[in-house]
């Protein structure tokens, strides 16, 4: 999948925004946390700069739910307007209590400036350079990010526990 690395200089921020927005649903499955909880399941992602990890656990037996959800939002994620809002609110409260409302906030972003030359997808953190990046950004935007970047070829699917191949 996707990181910071892969975002346009004058757009960061939204390899970590297009992280939640993978949680707002797909076509086939419209809530997804609904449907892993209903199975037994929790879940969570994190981005780093060079890619975005998604971690589930269910239940062995219910390992096909899983697996439908996961592939689903692969292949079809939802990037309704409506949750984009949502979620874009959600990021830039992140920006804000980890770089703006606290003591020395902004250190990674001067450190990375101080590191990196500026075109350097390194040179910002994954949060991005700025709250206005995350407010630009549009479903379409969104979208596009993801069709470059997130496809079987680009994905790693580790399984693990008590559980066979049949």
């Amino acid at each position: 999948s996707t990181g910071a690395r892969d975002e346009n200089p004058d757009a960061t921020g939204i390899a970590h925004l297009l992280e939640h927005m993978m949680f707002g649903g797909s076509e086939s499955a419209p809530d997804f946390d609904t449907m892993l909880t209903a199975a037994g399941g929790q879940n969570n992602a994190w981005t780093s700069n060079d890619f975005t990890s998604f971690w589930d656990i269910v239940p062995a037996h219910n390992a096909e739910t899983l697996f439908f959800l996961e592939s689903d939002r692969m292949r079809a994620p939802l990037f309704d307007p409506e949750i984009t809002e949502i979620q874009k609110s959600v990021v830039t409260e992140e920006f804000k209590q980890q770089c703006l409302n606290r003591p020395y906030g902004r250190v990674a972003h001067h450190l990375r400036r101080l590191l990196y030359p500026a075109a350097h997808p390194y040179s910002w953190p994954v949060i991005g350079k700025e709250p206005a990046h995350i407010a630009a950004a549009t479903s379409e935007s969104l979208r596009g990010l993801f069709d470059r970047n997130y496809s079987p070829a680009n994905a790693v699917v580790a399984v693990c526990g008590n559980i066979t191949l049949e």
